[in-house]
């Protein structure tokens, strides 16, 4: 959006894997929309669940995405590797 209107958009969603077909595309939806008004998603930086499909499709459809993770998880390897930034934390509280 070129009027100064593009939100940094916060979404809480899950990482569990195996979540039923309609759980999956909300989030493909959602993600699409997203970009698709030229906002960022901001949200865990995991690459597993909901949160990787949102990512992904906030990516594939031209949007941005920042991820805050956990080190302990970037260190199992589940973030999701193709952000625009990640911030790795030590914990969850920071």
């Amino acid at each position: 959006m070129s009027d100064g209107s593009a939100l940094s958009l916060c979404v809480f969603c899950g990482s569990a894997s195996g979540l039923p077909e309609v759980h999956r595309q909300a989030a493909r939806d959602l993600g699409r929309e997203i970009a698709r008004r030229g906002h960022r998603l901001v949200f865990g930086g995991s690459d597993v669940g909901l949160m990787r499909e949102l990512a992904r499709s906030v990516h594939r459809h031209g949007g941005r995405v920042f991820g805050a993770i956990p080190r302990a998880l970037v260190e199992r390897d589940l973030a999701y590797g193709p952000t625009d930034e990640l911030v790795v934390t030590e914990n969850l509280r920071e």
